[in-house]
């Protein structure tokens, strides 16, 4: 085990910059026998419609960072990630992929990005076992979309885990944990790609580990545990009986896609920046309109809205009181 490269079966989507990462991580350093997808990836190269310049700069900014801290950290451009050189399965039949895993004999499984759970029978396959890579702090904030759930609790610290698998989603035993610090104006994308490369490093390390024999692993306390499942449209919408902090925060957490919204005279738009200003108004009360803003009534002073997007399209705050008729006193929610 120590001269010979680890064999790998991969677990992950085909469609995710999560999975494509760890893949490029595992490269160099195992053999990577087999690339195991639970969906096709043929809307990959469909993209959003740009709502404004200012989408269009923000979505480049985010990408060119991404790009350079992937070459700078793992030696591969961004790029090769469109590249995947070895066979590709989907999970659809777990009785021929257990055939074809007992065929192969893989030391590991690595599963970055996978959204199926995998079967006991499965996870006994590999020869030292099966491991996830879980982009937050277990035994916080299991289940998917951590991201999201991060940002709107305003945590200011996060971590990536990866983690031996049992039949329980993200709740085997911790191998390797790294905390970072979240930055205040972060949104979902780029702690999404913050930690996606963390954690792809991460993975690196633990597969060095595991080629010299080394299987530490610390079980996971579990009376800590939090689960989150995927956000559904109302975890999205703003509460404006909340401060003007926790505002910011729902509103990054769902920036880009697919938005923090609230409504006006049942006219549903979305809320793309705020801020907190100075002033008083009841929660959800339109204190004041100008040209670039609107500012509204929250549980500690006024959030200002400073952009929106209706209907496809990318505004200033001010907007409103000429495309939906919002005037001071008006409620919003």
């Amino acid at each position: 085990m120590a001269t010979d490269k680890l064999r790998v079966v991969f677990f992950g989507e085909l469609d995710s910059t999560f999975s494509r990462l760890h893949y490029a991580a595992l490269k160099p350093n195992t053999r990577v026998l087999l690339w195991v997808a639970g969906r096709s990836n043929q809307n990959a190269n469909e993209r959003r419609q740009f709502a404004s310049m200012r989408d269009w700069w923000e979505r480049l900014r985010i990408r060119t960072g991404l790009e350079w801290e992937t070459l700078r950290a793992l030696g591969t451009p961004a790029v090769v990630l469109n590249q995947v050189d070895v066979p590709i399965a989907f999970s659809a039949d777990h009785k021929s992929l257990f055939e074809t895993l007992n065929r192969l004999e893989p030391d590991v499984i690595v599963s970055a990005g996978f959204t199926r759970i995998l079967p006991a029978e499965i996870l006994r396959v590999p020869k030292l076992g099966a491991f996830n890579c879980h982009p937050a702090p277990l035994p916080r904030y299991a289940g998917s979309n951590p991201w999201f759930w991060i940002l709107r609790n305003g945590e200011t610290e996060s971590a990536v885990t990866i983690h031996r698998m049992v039949v329980e989603a993200d709740a085997g035993p911790i191998v390797r944990q790294k905390g970072f610090q979240i930055a205040s104006a972060i949104n979902h994308q780029q702690l999404y790609n913050q930690s996606s490369l963390l954690s792809a490093l991460l993975l690196r390390e633990c597969v060095n580990r595991w080629a010299r024999g080394i299987m530490d692993e610390t079980p996971q306390d579990l009376i800590q545990r939090t689960f989150f499942s995927s956000p559904r449209k109302d975890d999205y919408r703003i509460d404006w009986l909340q401060s003007a902090r926790q505002i910011q925060d729902v509103v990054r957490a769902a920036s880009p896609l697919p938005g923090a919204w609230t409504t006006v005279g049942g006219q549903e738009f979305t809320v793309r920046g705020v801020e907190p200003m100075a002033g008083d108004a009841p929660a959800g009360i339109v204190a004041s309109v100008s040209r670039s803003s609107v500012s509204v009534g929250c549980a500690d002073g006024l959030a200002r809205i400073l952009r929106i997007s209706l209907d496809g399209k990318e505004l200033p705050g001010g907007r409103l009181s000429d495309i939906l008729g919002l005037s001071v006193g008006r409620r919003l929610g």
